[in-house]
């Protein structure tokens, strides 16, 4: 079963750890595509201390059969998300956490994906978004609606 949470702060080291594993990583822009690999625990803090009681971006903790596993986010009609226990990727939670929020974008939902992430585009695809052109360099952007 699926549930989802808001971020908490006690979250925060989980999420950083999640963040630095090479196979979560590798799938977002600055730390993959542009080669900067791992963040430190101030850059996190800062980025959370901007983000976790903002009125625009939202993120929730995916909670899968009663254990956090990963983390989904909103910023306006963007959405992102990534399963942090990498043993647990492929097993249909994305899907399960795509689904749940559908209902929540009230125009047209878009992601970015990188040009390399093969598993976020089929995941993506699978919920009915559609590839509508590049975002940034080596960057897909995907729409749905």
């Amino acid at each position: 079963m699926i549930a989802l949470r808001d971020v908490q702060i006690d979250d925060l080291p989980l999420i950083l750890a999640w963040r630095n594993h090479p196979l979560v990583y590798e799938g977002f822009y600055e730390q993959g595509y542009l080669g900067k690999g791992l963040i430190t625990w101030e850059e996190h803090c800062c980025f959370w201390a901007k983000h976790l009681n903002s009125e625009t971006y939202k993120a929730w903790v995916i909670c899968y059969e009663n254990r956090n596993v990963g983390v989904v986010w909103k910023l306006e009609n963007e959405i992102g998300i990534y399963v942090g226990e990498v043993t647990l990727h492929r097993k249909g939670i994305g899907k399960q956490v795509l689904s749940l929020l559908a209902g929540t974008f009230n125009r047209t939902a878009n992601a970015k994906i990188l040009k390399s992430n093969f598993k976020s585009m089929r995941l993506f695809e699978s919920c009915g978004f559609k590839r509508a052109g590049e975002a940034r360099e080596g960057e897909w952007l995907y729409e749905l609606g």
